[in-house]
């Protein structure tokens, strides 16, 4: 069973450019990593307007100002565990310093198997 990772980033809106710049970095460092499926990150842009408009189909909306953060989800999908944990150890000795300074919080981290 493949082993998978989410991780959300509340970015302060001051540092976008130098947090997407280190964020770049980690993706290109763990592009070829072994037992790695799948690293994607996502800003989000949108958001729903209402049940209303999901029920109709309707297009989300652009988020058109900052309130406090950007978030930014990263998405990364293992062969095992295994891979998991020497990714994240590498993860945290490399990156996880850097990225830490953009950030107004610590990152939440959802943990666990695909299914």
């Amino acid at each position: 069973m493949n082993f998978g990772e989410v991780s959300i980033f509340q970015v302060n809106p001051t540092k976008l450019d130098k947090f997407e710049s280190e964020i770049n970095n980690l993706r290109d460092h763990f592009k070829d990593y072994a037992g790695l499926i799948n690293l994607k990150i996502i800003k989000r842009t949108h958001r729903i307007k209402d049940m209303e408009s999901i029920r109709a189909g309707k297009p989300a909306l652009r988020i058109t100002r900052i309130v406090k953060s950007v978030k930014y989800i990263l998405y990364w999908e293992f062969e095992d565990e295994i891979s998991h944990g020497l990714a994240t150890k590498e993860y945290f000795e490399i990156f996880h310093n850097n990225l830490s300074k953009f950030l107004i919080m610590p990152p939440d981290k959802y943990i666990g198997i695909s299914i």
